[in-house]
């Protein structure tokens, strides 16, 4: 067996298969997250190639735990990157995952939460073709102080038949180098046929619906609650309606525009 160690966000991760293949593309796939290491690993996960009668199939076990089948190499590889990812999101020591877009406009971070299927990642793209850098399509990666350091992750894009990965570049778009204050968070909802509309919420309003997206509010939840109230109190927040990504740009550059970041209380 070949093996791979990652490091990433103080976590340790070795990946082991029998195709050098597959881990040179999980390498690639996790390259601007996670650095490669030797040191002793804190979870373990198995990708095996098997050739049947009807052709390829991949094993893939983490630990010794239950094993879980694909039929193709893309599939097996996502399937070990989302508990990976998960696993970082929940155990990372010194950071505090939550659900959310993220994108740098002039330099100043806004969050856009929201679990899976919400539309977090379209939206993201669309900011990103206006000249937004690119931050996070799936995680806002918080400090202790409440800064959001990047997560640039090849974006995952869904299109008719099954997805496609992006990278910043292919949209003419940066990728964020640092750690940057969160200056407006926008819990925006879609659907098919909504306009655009916004309101304020208020700064235990927003705490709240922070630690509804955030991975570890019940392992560590006085943890996640000392870093959320850092972003609740500075940064100023909305909850939406919008329909097609692209005319929820200007609206959301707009509330950045107007709302000048002044300390509120909880």
């Amino acid at each position: 067996m070949n093996e791979l160690v990652l490091e990433t966000h103080g976590l340790r991760i070795a990946v082991r298969s029998n195709s050098a293949m597959l881990l040179e593309q999980l390498r690639n796939r996790t390259a601007s997250v996670a650095a490669q290491s030797s040191g002793t690993p804190q979870l373990s996960y198995t990708i095996e190639e098997r050739r049947g009668e009807s052709g390829l199939s991949y094993a893939i076990r983490c630990g010794t735990g239950r094993m879980q089948r694909s039929t193709t190499p893309r599939e097996a590889l996502d399937a070990v990157l989302r508990r990976m990812q998960l696993h970082v999101a929940e155990e990372a020591p010194d950071h505090i995952f939550v659900h959310a877009g993220v994108v740098s406009w002039e330099g100043k971070a806004i969050l856009l939460p929201g679990r899976t299927f919400s539309g977090k990642t379209s939206l993201v793209v669309a900011l990103l073709r206006q000249g937004a850098a690119y931050y996070s399509d799936e995680y806002a990666v918080l400090d202790r102080c409440g800064k959001v350091h990047p997560y640039a992750r090849p974006l995952q894009v869904r299109v008719a038949g099954g997805s496609r990965l992006w990278t910043a570049h292919m949209l003419g778009a940066e990728v964020g180098s640092g750690p940057l204050d969160v200056a407006l968070v926008v819990f925006a909802k879609y659907h098919l046929t909504s306009c655009w509309q916004a309101r304020p919420v208020s700064p235990g309003n927003a705490l709240l619906r922070l630690l509804a997206n955030t991975v570890c509010a019940r392992k560590r939840p006085h943890e996640a609650l000392a870093c959320l109230r850092l972003v609740a109190v500075e940064a100023p927040a909305y909850v939406a309606m919008r329909g097609d990504s692209g005319d929820a740009v200007k609206p959301i550059l707009d509330l950045l525009a107007r709302d000048s970041k002044v300390g509120r209380k909880l």
